[in-house]
């Protein structure tokens, strides 16, 4: 089958995040056995460009033109999020632009139609018009996710706006693929659907990707992108356990470090920034421990099935492993904000 999948950010290999983690492997797996064509919004400053991954598997990423920055400056005023890409993503879709254009060229030789969230659903234009099946990929359940991180007098309307995109998304798809059990029952019982029109498709990682060789006792590692989560756990390492715990290292990478790069940080933070595969690969490789304290989130964690595949020893707290069937003391050290420090010490001692 021809198939055409639309999303909000592009399919960056080597990737800078879990989502373009998901978003690149997966497509190119499946672009063994079918024709994928991605359809993605990219930089304001980039070409228009067509990225030839394989003979089977493409990538149109299409600049965004004035309206989306028109749209951001708007939205930064309102203090919503400190990340609303995704938002102007699904505002943009009120206006002409190339995504458009685009979409419409590449629909007509498409079989079926995936979209990974609900932010580009307007785009589709022929939505519950046509006899094409539609797919919804999801990373989380997204109105839930947006109900965490977003705030203030002006969020309840675009809460509402994405809560009504990803209803329709989930209503007028012949199937919505979640990550996990959890998120399963979440589109049942939040949009009232069959059972059967949600399937499972898990996150996943190479483990040959990784291999811990040479661990350093005091080096702990953190990981991710500048999705709020992660914000908001790159905040508690620094203010919280690197003041607890100042016999450890806390190496950060992602572009989470953008984010506290020009703050006056303890002397046991270690920022790398985004970092290469083979910059990634040796931060896992001599990494003592692996720390994941997430405070919210949706889905499935997928730096968590990197730590694990490393072999590196992980504390994490409960949102961190969601969606995976881990078992305290044996897969990992679970904690939480007031014993986390504690963890890292009684963990230390037996490495």
């Amino acid at each position: 089958m021809n198939i055409l999948v639309l999303n909000f950010f592009p399919a960056f290999y080597p990737a800078t995040s879990g989502g373009e983690l998901r978003y690149y492997n997966l497509y190119n797996n499946l672009s063994k056995f079918h024709d994928v064509t991605l359809l993605s919004p990219t930089y304001s400053d980039s070409e228009l460009e067509c990225i030839t991954h394989s003979t089977t598997f493409r990538e149109y990423r299409i600049p965004k033109e004035d309206i989306f920055n028109t749209l951001h400056m708007e939205m930064d005023t309102l203090n919503i999020c400190t990340e609303i890409s995704a938002l102007v993503c699904a505002l943009s879709a009120e206006y002409p632009n190339k995504y458009h254009e685009y979409y419409n060229i590449l629909y007509k030789s498409a079989d079926i139609i995936i979209h990974e969230f609900p932010y580009m659903l307007n785009y589709d234009i022929y939505f519950g018009f046509d006899d094409k099946p539609r797919i919804y990929n999801s990373h989380n359940c997204e109105s839930k996710l947006v109900e965490q991180m977003w705030s203030g007098e002006h969020s309840k309307q675009y809460i509402d706006f994405i809560y009504g995109l990803e209803r329709k998304l989930c209503e007028g798809s012949d199937l919505v693929f979640a990550t996990c059990q959890e998120e399963k029952e979440s589109f049942i019982n939040e949009f009232n659907l069959c059972r059967d029109k949600v399937i499972l498709a898990p996150n996943g990682v190479n483990q040959n990707e990784y291999v811990n060789n040479a661990s350093l006792a005091n080096k702990a590692f953190f990981i991710g992108s500048g999705h709020p989560p992660n914000l908001e756990a790159v905040e508690y390492i620094i203010n919280v356990l690197a003041n607890k715990t100042k016999e450890v290292e806390f190496h950060i990478a992602g572009s989470c470090c953008n984010w506290v790069k020009n703050k006056k940080l303890p002397s046991n933070i270690i920022l790398h920034g985004i970092v290469s595969d083979d910059e990634k690969r040796d931060l896992f490789n001599t990494a003592g421990i692996a720390i994941n304290p997430m405070f919210s989130g949706a889905g499935t964690n997928l730096k968590t099935l990197e730590f694990l595949s490393s072999g590196v020893p992980m504390i994490s707290t409960p949102v961190g492993v969601r969606g995976i069937q881990l078992k305290d003391g044996v897969h990992f050290l679970l904690a939480n904000s007031d014993d986390f420090s504690d963890k890292i010490r009684h963990l230390l001692a037996d490495i």
